[in-house]
């Protein structure tokens, strides 16, 4: 730990009730936006789990010498939206947060190096949709460009029948309805030209039903 003097801890614990005040927000904006893109598809959401990191210490299982990404799951986080089957083909479908590309797009092994993280002024805060064709195994992406700044599609055939395809965003992208509604547009045309139709002829965008806050 550095040595700070009074005042220097003063500002840096208003920082800190600042960061914490704004995560709230974001983090809730995000999980409207979800429950969104969830309202405009025939998926509903199953519940999630974080890429980045272990899920958060409860109870006994805490131990202070959890890394303290354990407790801010919402850095990379998979929003699993479930499955359907149309005629005898299952699609799963995910909306995945990647709130900074920062630790992917500086190529270190560790994940505690912060300060070694690609500067946030040249990262990015994105979400990433993913659907799977008679296959799911998100976590691929992990070992694919995909999850890199700049990168924005990925598609893999694991067989005759199975594939998966995703498509980064900037959150920019989902700012309020009609840009998240012009960005499943965008997702639907982009499966479309990966060969996937019938899905979307059962998964027209519907009329909007929750409010973005």
């Amino acid at each position: 730990m550095s040595d700070l003097d009074i005042n220097e801890f003063e500002k840096a614990l208003t920082d800190v009730r600042k960061a914490y005040r704004l995560l709230y927000h974001y983090q809730r904006r995000v999980m409207d936006t979800v429950q969104f893109i969830s309202d405009q598809t025939a998926f509903s959401f199953h519940g999630g789990w974080s890429w980045f990191s272990n899920p958060m210490p409860k109870n006994k299982s805490v131990k202070l010498a959890h890394w303290a990404w354990d407790w801010l799951n919402m850095y990379f986080y998979d929003f699993h939206l479930g499955e359907r089957v149309v005629d005898g083909v299952t699609y799963s479908l995910s909306v995945i947060l990647q709130s900074d590309t920062g630790f992917f797009d500086s190529q270190i092994n560790d994940k505690r190096n912060v300060e070694a993280f690609a500067p946030v002024e040249e990262s990015e805060t994105r979400m990433i949709l993913c659907l799977g064709v008679n296959h799911w195994d998100p976590t691929s992406l992990l070992n694919e460009k995909a999850i890199h700044r700049g990168e924005t599609m990925f598609y893999k055939e694991y067989n005759e029948k199975g594939s998966m395809m995703a498509k980064a965003y900037n959150l920019t992208a989902f700012m309020n309805e009609e840009s998240i509604l012009s960005t499943l547009e965008d997702f639907k045309t982009y499966c479309r030209d990966m060969g996937v139709i019938e899905l979307f002829k059962e998964t027209s965008l519907k009329t909007h039903t929750r409010e973005i806050q």
